[in-house]
């Protein structure tokens, strides 16, 4: 099995892409129930979705700090990011949550920041290189 050693710039991304994660985890799960008048997104799908960002955010963590990580590990955290952003829209497009203008923002955001995420940590990972076990 091969090893990486994560470059500084993968451990930043990978940090960054985890604190992301685990702010808005936060903010769905702790405040759904505040935001759903704002957003038209209902509280029990945000919090759910924003405990389970929580969960997502420390593995990504655990991710981070490891001395050698599989490279296969990294593209799993990429592929849920990019899970997460053609989820967001095609949940608007499909018509499966009908948010307010406000909330077409967020979940727009959601994506584009999750999309540009996943892109990042693939360049950041693909220009490391693998180590024998």
């Amino acid at each position: 099995m091969h090893m990486i050693v994560p470059s500084a710039f993968l451990r930043r991304i990978l940090m960054v892409n985890a604190l992301s994660c685990a702010g808005l985890g936060v903010l769905l799960f702790g405040l759904g129930g505040l935001l759903e008048p704002l957003l038209g997104i209902p509280a029990w799908l945000s919090q759910p979705l924003g405990l389970s960002l929580v969960c997502f955010a420390g593995m990504v963590g655990l991710v981070e700090v490891q001395e050698r990580v599989p490279p296969a590990l990294v593209w799993a955290i990429i592929a849920v990011n990019a899970v997460w952003a053609v989820d967001c829209v095609v949940a608007l497009a499909a018509g499966w949550i009908t948010p307010t203008p406000l909330g077409v923002a967020f979940v727009l955001a959601q994506a584009v920041w999750v999309a540009v995420a996943a892109e990042v940590l693939a360049l950041g990972l693909t220009r490391t290189p693998a180590q024998p076990a």
